[in-house]
């Protein structure tokens, strides 16, 4: 019980981090209507300047430099946000500054809007890193080797946060700023259940990761906003004493014939399409006081679709070969997991969700086989962009 009540207060406190950022809690947020693909500013409550009115000319001021006229076709309020939704007419294409021509989907930008009267105004801006939280029970079918099956669950924690810098090392003004610059990323991903195995075998996997990758390429219509770069990451169990220690090379990218689809729904969200990314490297593990290592390789594919306006559907798919010396003997040296997840929310620009999930294979510190379904409330800032029915 004690270490329930400690793990829902740090969850809390995590999610209380995230909710308070300045790009979810006070800054207006940066889209583009999938549908039509004009520029739409959504603005917390008592935020919106006076001068911003239907009809009134503005200015995106896109990755620092790149200044865009556009004019303001619609303002509206969203019961939901408690805020408003300006739409704009920009006077030319976006898909230079932020797409790029042969690119698909969406990139980190710094964008800023000049109202009529007064000061520029920072908005969140396109970033391929969220933020989520998750709480729920928890249910796993795999058996683990210690007692019986423990039919009651668990509650679980999921909890993930990234943030991304971009170095600008070209100056070349015809590539998007993606394509200019080198790309730093550090994360945090946690992945627990409030108590030890007792019979039945948790998810227990928590991650930190440091990257640095190199300017994005693209490659026709075959790979998209590929990036290859050096990744390190530290892996624990919170419940044991097990973990891993991974330096790896790692290429990452999208694969533009495989688009997101939008099934069944009135209005439709631009995501990211087929993504995979493929590493290898070296690992350092301490598995039961066991110390140890070797190379290890992986490689991941995710897909994302929506369904009925309110549901996105996330698939993905794992395979590790692990060479690390002193494997326990439940870790085969090859590997992989399954998990498909489906994300609701009530209104597309809110950052409440539910979610259910199930997942198959191995997973967490030495990649541990378990079977689990999993049902949770909790917050999620997605990369994705929601036009309006």
């Amino acid at each position: 019980m004690i270490r329930r009540v400690l793990l829902s207060i740090l969850v809390l406190f995590i999610a209380g981090i995230a909710l308070g950022d300045d790009c979810s809690a006070t800054m207006p947020r940066f889209e583009l209507n999938a549908a039509t693909q004009n520029p739409t500013v959504t603005f917390p409550k008592d935020t919106m300047p006076p001068s911003i009115t239907t009809g009134a000319a503005v200015r995106l001021i896109i990755g620092g430099g790149t200044a865009i006229d556009a004019t303001v076709t619609d303002v509206t309020t969203n019961a939901f946000i408690g805020g408003s939704i300006v739409t704009l007419h920009a006077s030319q294409p976006l898909n230079g500054p932020i797409q790029g021509v042969n690119a698909s989907g969406l990139t980190a930008a710094t964008v800023s809007l000049l109202p009529p009267t007064g000061d520029p105004i920072a908005l969140c801006g396109l970033t391929p890193l969220n933020y989520s939280f998750h709480v729920g029970p928890t249910v796993s079918t795999e058996p683990s080797s210690t007692g019986a099956s423990n039919p009651n669950g668990a509650m679980r924690f999921q909890f993930s946060r990234g943030m991304l810098r971009l170095v600008e090392v070209s100056k070349d003004a015809t590539r998007i700023p993606a394509e200019r610059s080198l790309e730093e990323e550090l994360s945090v991903s946690v992945d627990t259940t409030d108590q030890r195995a007792s019979g039945t075998q948790f998810v227990d996997d928590n991650r930190l990761t440091a990257a640095i990758r190199s300017p994005e390429r693209t490659f026709g219509k075959v790979l998209n906003r590929v990036r290859i770069g050096l990744e390190g990451q530290f892996a624990r169990a919170i419940h044991t004493e097990d973990r891993d220690t991974d330096v790896k090379i790692a290429l990452d990218g999208w694969l533009p014939l495989f688009q997101s689809l939008n099934l069944l729904s009135q209005s439709r969200t631009r995501t990211l399409p087929l993504s995979f990314q493929i590493s290898a490297g070296y690992r350092s593990q301490n598995v039961s006081g066991v110390r140890s290592g070797g190379y290890v390789a992986d490689g991941v594919v995710s897909y994302h679709f929506y369904l009925f306006d309110h549901y996105a559907v996330d698939l993905s798919e794992e395979t590790v070969f692990n060479d690390v010396s002193d494997r326990p003997a439940t870790t085969p040296r090859t590997q992989h997991s399954y998990k498909a997840e489906i994300f609701y929310k009530a209104d597309p620009l809110s950052v409440f969700s539910a979610v259910a999930s199930y997942e198959n294979g191995h997973s967490g510190p030495v990649f541990t086989k378990l079977r689990q379904y999993f049902v949770g409330v909790g917050i999620q800032q997605l990369f994705s962009s929601a036009s309006k029915p």
